[in-house]
């Protein structure tokens, strides 16, 4: 985690491990042999408000994330995972992620990503069910240049009494003006140069429209 700072219960996990045994860590597929692993499990929780801290977000707005926005309903324990990045306009952060939700119903769990000025909720109990679980890929594109806080943090709300998990790995930053490069940071920067004649070649995944239908193939 060299280059990141951490909050709660942060840890870099084996894709060999129990971890993945327990089906809550990456593939070697998509991981390779480690990704980081954050849980709620964690002996001293961290507030709320030290998550806001931690992510350098304004006081109170985790309250928004809450399944009732009732301010009642705390956030209990949470973890965190973040670093500082300078970004040209336009370029795009992507990264692996598995959401674990091991709790139910009104016990919202949640996993949120912070990039530039936003705060979003990716996964939740509400979002993924009952002891449910969701792998995607987050996407973000900077709209201006600068330098911003990049980070994910995973939530208990309300109780404690079940552990929720988050599995992060291959953050990257690409840029269409860029070589590509990679470092020691876990960002690789990657050239999307496109050649008029491969246009034709291109296919697209199917998606969900503005109907929340299907693309077909």
């Amino acid at each position: 985690l060299a280059g990141w700072e951490t909050l709660g219960n942060v840890s870099i996990a084996s894709t060999a491990s129990n971890a993945s045994a327990l089906d809550i860590g990456l593939d070697a597929s998509i991981a390779g042999n480690h990704y980081a692993l954050l849980s709620t499990e964690i002996v001293s929780g961290s507030s709320s408000s030290d998550l806001e801290s931690f992510l350098d977000l304004s006081s109170g707005l985790l309250s928004s994330f809450h399944s009732d926005q009732d301010p009642s309903r705390l956030f209990l324990d949470s973890s965190g995972l973040k670093r500082t990045v300078i970004v040209e306009a336009g370029q795009q952060l992507e990264f692996d992620w598995k959401f674990t939700g091991n709790d139910e119903k009104p016990y919202n769990d949640t996993f949120i990503t912070v990039a530039g000025s936003s705060a979003t909720s990716v996964a939740s109990v509400y979002s993924v069910g009952d002891y449910g679980q969701e792998r995607g890929v987050f996407e973000y594109v900077f709209s201006e240049p600068g330098q911003y806080v990049v980070g994910v943090a995973i939530m208990d709300e309300q109780d404690s009494n079940r552990d929720s998990y988050l599995a992060v790995d291959n953050f990257r930053l690409s840029s269409a003006s860029q070589a590509p490069q990679i470092d020691q940071s876990g960002f690789s920067l990657m050239s999307l140069e496109i050649d008029a004649s491969d246009i034709s070649g291109l296919k697209f995944h199917p998606g969900l429209n503005a109907s929340d239908k299907p693309f077909s193939d």
